[in-house]
């Protein structure tokens, strides 16, 4: 059954006159990812230091609080591309994989797959798909964090499962602005974390 999609936003930017991430803000992130039917949470505000200093936070904070057993995190490019996503999770996966990415999607599938030790060996984007969901979903409860999404990326393409396809696995993406997460990518949850 899939998840009501629930849309909570923080009224003012979660930061504080010095520059740090507010602990309010962090919290909010926290008790979303705690929350069994949150699978796609987004943060959004146009300075990346912050939003760097809490994808920070939030690793240290899920793993010492044994929210998640993995934490992957990928960079996503101005023009997000499959394989560049594939290649980054395969990267943490700690797979390996014999080619150099021309795609954007093709690199994150990389570098998700390298993350979890998986080897792609010059697969169609559909193929390293399918094979980032199988191993994906040996996982029981793995956090993907896909930063600085720029534009829409069709996260089934990637072969990142979630919802109702894997419920163990959650996903915060990050980005500039609300718009792109909300209205694209769909996030049932959004934070804004200033300027």
């Amino acid at each position: 059954m899939e998840a009501k999609q629930i849309r909570v936003a923080a009224s003012a930017p979660c930061t504080d006159p010095f520059g740090a991430i507010s602990q309010r803000c962090l919290e909010n992130v926290m008790d979303v990812l705690a929350e069994p039917n949150a699978h796609l949470i987004g943060v959004y505000g146009s300075n990346h230091e912050l939003k760097h200093t809490l994808i920070e936070k939030v690793c240290r904070r899920v793993l010492r609080d044994k929210l998640f057993d993995r934490v992957l995190i990928v960079t996503a490019s101005k023009k997000p591309d499959v394989k560049k996503t594939q290649e980054e999770v395969t990267c943490q996966l700690r797979l390996t994989f014999n080619y150099k990415s021309k795609h954007d999607v093709k690199k994150i599938q990389e570098d998700i797959a390298g993350q979890l030790g998986l080897t792609f060996n010059n697969k169609s984007k559909d193929k390293r798909a399918h094979k980032l969901i199988e191993r994906l979903k040996i996982e029981q409860k793995i956090l993907i964090i896909l930063s600085d999404l720029h534009k829409e990326l069709d996260l089934s393409k990637v072969g990142i499962p979630y919802g109702s396809h894997h419920t163990g696995c959650k996903i915060l993406l990050t980005s500039t602005t609300e718009d792109l997460l909300s209205n694209h990518m769909h996030t049932q949850h959004n934070f804004n974390i200033g300027s």
